[in-house]
C-alpha cells in the first residue's frame, strides 16, 4: 500500500491526533496542531510516518503519563522541521528504532526546570538519528537503555541537564552546543561511547560539569570545548575489568 500524503492548509487544527498507519503530514510551516491540554498532542503508533512543518502546542501536564508534543512508537519515522512549544515533554521515542529527528525546535513550559518535561526522551530506542534540533527551556535530554544512537549538531540551552545517558552504549554525540544549562553531558553505564567536537559553555550549577562519565568504559572524548563550567571534566573508574577513557585534544577553560 502506498503512503498517503496530507498537506495541511495554513490554520489551526484541533488535536489530539493519533496516527496508526503510514502517512506523510506536511504543515508547510503554517499549520498549528493545538492539543486540548489533557494529553499528548500527536501520537504516532506506526512506522514510516513523516511529520513535517507543523507547529505543535498544548499538551497535558502529567509527568507520569509523559504528556508530549509528539510521542512515537514505531520505526523509520521522520520528524522534521516542526516547532513544539507550550508542551510538557517535547519529542518522545518509546521502543522505536531507525527514526530521524531533524531540525525541530522544542520548548517546554514551567519556570523551574524540574517542573518541565524532557525536550527529547528515548527509552529502549535504537539506531535513531537526532540531528540539527534546538531544545531550549526544557528539563533534560534523556536517553535510557537505548543503543547506537547518533546525536549530532543539536543545540540545548536554558535547561537542567543538557544530555543524560543511562545504559546507552555505542552512542555518538558529536558537534552539539550546550550553553547555560545547569550541567552538560552526563554518561552513566554506557560503554563504547564517542563524545566528539561538542561545546559545553556556562554549566555553572553547584553540581554542574561540562562532561561527566560514571561507570563508563571504552569512551573516546575528543576535540570538545568545555568553557566556564563548575567542573570541566569528571570521570570515575568503571568497574569493568578494562577501564579505559581516552581523552584527546579537548579544551577546558
Amino acid at each position: 500500500a502506498s503512503t498517503g500524503v496530507l498537506v495541511l492548509a495554513p490554520g489551526t487544527y484541533e488535536g489530539p491526533a493519533h496516527i496508526s498507519a503510514p502517512l506523510i503530514v506536511d504543515g508547510q510551516g503554517a499549520a498549528v496542531v493545538q492539543g486540548d491540554g489533557r494529553g499528548t498532542v500527536i501520537h504516532v503508533a506506526a512506522s514510516d510516518v513523516v511529520l513535517r512543518g507543523l507547529w505543535v502546542r498544548g499538551s497535558g501536564d502529567s509527568h507520569d503519563q509523559i504528556h508530549s508534543g509528539i510521542y512515537v512508537e514505531g520505526d523509520r519515522n521522520r520528524i522534521e522541521n516542526n516547532r513544539l512549544d507550550d508542551v510538557l515533554f517535547g519529542i518522545v521515542l518509546q521502543k522505536s528504532n531507525d527514526n530521524l529527528i531533524l531540525a525541530n525546535h522544542v520548548r517546554s513550559r514551567g519556570e523551574d526546570p524540574a517542573d518541565r518535561g524532557d525536550g527529547l526522551r528515548l527509552w529502549y530506542s535504537q539506531s535513531n538519528r537526532i540531528e540539527g534540533n534546538v531544545f531550549e527551556h526544557v528539563r533534560d535530554i534523556t536517553i535510557t537503555n537505548s543503543l547506537r544512537n547518533r546525536i549530532v549538531g543539536n543545540v540545548i540551552r536554558d535547561s537542567r541537564r543538557a544530555m543524560n545517558f543511562l545504559f546507552s552504549s555505542r552512542s555518538l554525540v558529536e558537534g552539539n552546543l550546550a550553553e547555560h544549562n545547569a550541567t552538560g553531558i552526563v554518561v552513566i553505564n554506557s560503554n563504547g561511547f564517542i563524545l566528539r567536537n561538542n561545546r559545553v559553555l556556562h554549566a555553572m550549577h553547584v553540581s554542574g560539569a561540562g562532561i561527566a562519565l560514571k561507570e563508563t568504559t571504552g569512551a573516546l572524548v575528543e576535540g570538545n570545548e568545555l568553557v566556564h563550567c563548575a567542573v570541566g571534566l569528571m570521570a570515575d573508574s568503571s568497574s569493568h575489568p578494562i577501564s579505559r577513557v581516552f581523552l584527546h585534544n579537548n579544551r577546558i577553560a
